[in-house]
């Protein structure tokens, strides 16, 4: 008989018990560490191994929709209610990008790592493209719907 924690071959390894309504997880290519937020206007990295926060950045002004890593550049992504996407760099307090132009909040982010180029997806009905390297916005796409996940 499989123990509780046991399904289909896999098993759980550890509860993160000190955190309440996380809304998006994932790894820290390269470290021992997992990039997220909760149900607040913060963002944290996390060591799994030691089981301590290493970083917390805020900066949002309104809850955080998406929360991702670009391994080539060793930066953390996220998007906001606040209708803004910042990139934070992990040694800084502050966003390094502070992306402004969705008209309501936006939903989704997803970077093109060979080109650094990142899409966001809005409520305004919209699709953009922005340069990570200058910050810019290179294009935007109406859609005839809300926008809740996009892969590059």
């Amino acid at each position: 008989e499989k123990h509780s924690n046991e399904m289909n071959g896999l098993r759980l390894i550890d509860t993160l018990s000190s955190y309440d309504n996380v809304l998006s997880i994932t790894t820290a290519f390269g470290t021992k560490c997992l990039f997220g937020h909760q149900n607040n206007y913060t963002l944290e990295l996390f060591d799994y191994v030691k089981g301590e926060t290493v970083k917390v950045w805020n900066g949002h002004e309104k809850d955080i929709t998406r929360s991702i890593y670009c391994p080539r550049i060793d930066r953390y992504l996220s998007c906001s209610r606040d209708k803004t996407i910042k990139l934070w760099n992990s040694l800084g307090p502050k966003p390094e990008l502070d992306l402004h132009g969705h008209e309501l909040v936006v939903t989704t982010i997803s970077v093109d790592n060979e080109n650094m180029n990142l899409i966001s997806g809005s409520r305004d009905n919209s699709l953009k493209l922005w340069d990570l390297r200058t910050g810019k916005m290179r294009s935007t796409a109406n859609i005839s719907r809300n926008l809740v996940s996009a892969q590059y």
